[in-house]
């Protein structure tokens, strides 16, 4: 994608991964969109998971402005990630707020569209919404993703995923109170899932970054859950020590 990005001459971008596809109408659907309202920076339209049940990747059945300049709502809808869909496929974004941002893919992150997904939350002040799913989504089974016994591995990707949104967290003062909420919402709501596996400092490090970074009363909040992290961790190794001692 990065190679793609920076051999572009036009005016717009468009990612397609190799395995999926589109509908034969989608470019000059999307561009319509455009011409309706020239001074967008992204169209977003909706897609079909195929094998698999997503409802956030479909957008006939939400309730979506079909353009909006509402600052506000459009970064809080891209972060929620529910709302419009995460991923960079089935968007026709404006190159310039690109380039001018100077926006890649991380480089050997696993995650990547995630923190793709936060930048473009940074950059995007207009938006169009397409309905129609005019992109197919092939979903694959990842035995490296799905599998119980590759749990450890899967949360460490994780954390370095979270870790990398951290250093690319930017913008207006509400901006970044946005960014490092939904981080924080989703690295503790996910982390209790993986406790077992984790490092006893991992989750409390990535907290305390989020508080440096937030500066404000939700630091005290981020600092809480950070010792929340260690009295946890701490309880289930104690559990397990205690269980190893019966046996």
């Amino acid at each position: 994608r990065n190679t793609g990005l920076d051999a572009s001459i036009g005016e717009w971008i468009y990612f397609l991964d190799g395995d999926d596809y589109i509908s034969d109408d989608c470019i000059e659907l999307m561009m319509q969109c455009v011409k309706k309202h020239p001074k967008t920076d992204a169209v977003y339209a909706g897609a079909e998971v195929i094998n698999g049940f997503h409802t956030w990747a479909s957008y006939k059945d939400k309730n979506l402005p079909e353009d909006t300049e509402k600052a506000w709502w459009i970064n809080t809808s891209i972060l929620k990630r529910d709302v419009l869909g995460m991923g960079p496929w089935n968007k026709l974004l404006r190159k310039k707020i690109l380039t001018d941002a100077h926006m890649h893919f991380v480089d050997g992150l696993r995650y990547e569209d995630e923190v793709w997904n936060m930048q473009l939350a940074q950059v995007i002040h207009s938006l169009c919404i397409f309905k129609k799913d005019t992109y197919f989504y092939i979903k694959h089974c990842d035995s490296s993703m799905g599998q119980n016994n590759k749990n450890q591995q899967k949360f460490y990707l994780k954390l370095k995923m979270w870790n990398s949104m951290i250093d690319h967290i930017q913008g207006e003062r509400w901006q970044i109170q946005n960014q490092v909420k939904q981080i924080a919402s989703w690295s503790v709501g996910e982390s209790w899932a993986y406790y077992p596996y984790i490092k006893r400092l991992a989750m409390p490090k990535l907290l305390l970054r989020l508080a440096i970074k937030s500066r404000s009363s939700l630091s005290l909040h981020l600092v809480i859950q950070a010792v929340l992290a260690i009295i946890k961790s701490s309880a289930y190794r104690n559990e397990c020590f205690l269980k190893r001692m019966s046996l």
